[in-house]
């Protein structure tokens, strides 16, 4: 089990620390809580629960994309 911190993850993600820290509390419209765990004020997360996080959103990504009819603006 490998622990990643937020930097990583943002990086992983190609967001901002700000980002991840609104996926984590929940604060992204339309987007799933990010699991992460806390040890005071320290924030972490398992690098097997970000990349299925991840892979989950790309699913979802892809079925509205395609259930629009391609390139259409989604809200």
């Amino acid at each position: 089990m490998k622990i990643l911190d937020m930097n990583t993850v943002a990086k992983r993600i190609g967001c901002s620390k700000g980002h991840v820290s609104k996926l984590i509390n929940g604060r992204v419209r339309g987007t799933p809580v990010l699991p992460c765990g806390r040890v005071g004020r320290k924030v972490f997360f398992i690098e097997s629960t970000v990349e299925e996080y991840l892979k989950d959103r790309e699913t979802e990504g892809r079925s509205k994309w395609t259930e629009n009819g391609g390139a259409r603006r989604v809200h």
